[in-house]
């Protein structure tokens, strides 16, 4: 999507992925809490709501932050080439081409697949290591496997 990898699979994960990931767990838990709110109380207790905004603001920092990144490859390797080959990040690229869409759609656009990719990839791989953990002769096939293809270690 972005053309750039997060760090998510590091050894040590950089600290802006770190806070994006933070921010999309609170996203969650604060939007429960101000849904379940009535609107006038959010004036009284205005925590939640302060801390969904807030969140909200760190993630859409985070995706500026690459769809700017991106923009500069694209402008620095776009001179005479057509749009088929710059190469990686070809959706955000693509939507960057596209002058009919207004950067903020795009920079929301980003933002939202960003946090539905944290809630859906976080999902199946939570059940997946459920399963595997209900079932050890499925657990010790997989290893075998990855060792067969990766070697051991």
């Amino acid at each position: 999507l972005l053309g750039s990898r997060l760090g998510c699979l590091e050894a040590e994960v950089p600290p802006d992925t770190e806070t994006f990931i933070r921010a999309v767990g609170s996203v969650f838990v604060s939007t429960l809490l101000t849904m379940a709110m009535p609107s006038w109380l959010h004036r009284l207790v205005p925590g939640p709501w302060d801390r969904l905004c807030r969140d909200w603001d760190q993630m859409f920092a985070f995706a500026q932050q690459h769809v700017e990144r991106r923009e500069a490859e694209v402008a620095l390797r776009s001179k005479g080439k057509p749009e088929e080959d710059l190469g990686s990040g070809t959706h955000l690229t693509y939507f960057l081409f596209r002058e009919e869409l207004p950067a903020p759609s795009i920079l929301g656009n980003v933002t939202e697949l960003l946090l539905a990719g944290v809630d859906t990839v976080s999902n199946t791989l939570s059940w997946a290591l459920y399963e595997l953990s209900r079932h050890p002769e499925v657990q010790t096939a997989l290893y075998s496997e990855i060792t067969a293809a990766l070697g051991p270690g």
